[in-house]
């Protein structure tokens, strides 16, 4: 299954998100994706998403998602249709190490995505660590 979807991996497109719980719905997305990501959705008014444990294919480290655009980040405050995403992954000696990417939410606007979102290019950066949490926020400016 996840062979089919490297193709658009390196794009900006590189994220799969999904959910059950939409903005504006009475229920809000869940504050925990799963028992072990802490899930940090900056842009739940606009957006929701939820997570999956992260895999592997061949050297990337990936987290399959699903996403709903409810409505234009831009009335989430976002400048641009791209939003970041981060991903933590928990050392129990050292810092966190963390890795972004970008999304872009145009033309997702009321549509559910299947999505993965690339933690980690390099597996070996990481190995065995878990993902301790993933943020999503507008994009920074540069």
């Amino acid at each position: 299954m996840i062979k089919r979807h490297l193709a658009p991996l390196f794009g900006v497109a590189a994220l799969t998100l999904s959910t059950s719980a939409y903005p504006g719905a009475a229920q809000q997305a869940p504050a925990r994706a799963q028992p072990n990501i802490v899930l940090n959705n900056q842009l739940q008014s606009c957006l929701a998403i939820r997570v999956s444990p992260s895999e592997k294919a061949r050297n990337l480290v990936l987290i399959p998602a699903t996403l709903h655009v409810a409505r234009p980040v831009g009335e989430c405050g976002c400048k641009s249709a791209v939003i970041n995403y981060r991903v933590s992954f928990e050392h129990p000696n050292a810092s966190p190490l963390m890795f972004e990417g970008r999304l872009n939410t145009i033309d997702r606007i009321g549509k559910d995505d299947s999505i993965y979102l690339v933690a980690t290019s390099d597996q070996t950066i990481v190995g065995d660590l878990p993902v301790k949490r993933v943020t999503v926020s507008c994009k920074s400016a540069e």
